[in-house]
C-alpha cells in the first residue's frame, strides 16, 4: 500500500469520524461557533437532538466524548476486520498461505482490542481522576 492510499484512508477515516461524531462535538460547536445561530443553540428540535444547550459545555465532557466517539470507532474497525478475516478464511478453499493470513490477521485484530480496551481503561481513569481533581 503506497504512501498515498494511507494517506487517503487516514484522511477518510478522520472524516468520517468527524461526521459521525455530529455538531455536539465537533471543534466549531467546542469554539462556540453555534452558539447564537438560530436552530442551534438548543432550543430547537435539531438542536436537542444533537446535545447542544444553552449552556458552555465543560472542556473535559468534550475530551470525553471524542476519547470515547474515537474508541468506539476502533471497535467497529475491530470488528470489520474480524469479519474480513473469517470471510478470507472461509474462502481460503484449502489453501495455506490464505489460512495463515486470515489467522495472523484475527491474531493482530484481538491485540488490538486489548490495545483498544486498555486505552479505554486509561482514558477513563484519567479523565474522572482529573474530574475529582478540579471539583471544588
Amino acid at each position: 500500500m503506497g504512501i498515498t492510499k494511507k494517506f487517503s484512508l487516514s484522511a477518510g477515516l478522520i472524516l468520517l469520524f468527524f461526521l459521525v461524531s455530529g455538531p455536539s462535538l465537533s471543534p466549531a460547536r467546542a469554539a462556540g461557533l453555534w452558539d447564537n445561530q438560530e436552530g442551534m443553540n438548543g432550543n430547537s428540535a435539531i438542536g436537542k437532538a444533537f446535545g447542544s444547550s444553552d449552556q458552555p459545555q465543560d472542556i473535559r465532557a468534550v475530551a470525553a466524548g471524542y476519547i470515547s466517539v474515537f474508541l468506539s470507532f476502533l471497535g467497529v474497525i475491530f470488528v470489520g476486520l474480524l469479519l474480513y478475516a473469517g470471510f478470507m478464511w472461509m474462502t481460503a478453499a484449502g489453501d495455506a498461505a490464505k489460512v495463515d493470513k486470515a489467522k495472523s490477521l484475527i491474531t493482530a485484530s484481538i491485540i488490538g482490542i486489548i490495545i483498544i480496551l486498555s486505552a479505554f481503561a486509561i482514558s477513563q481513569f484519567v479523565l474522572r481522576a482529573i474530574y475529582g481533581a478540579t471539583q471544588s
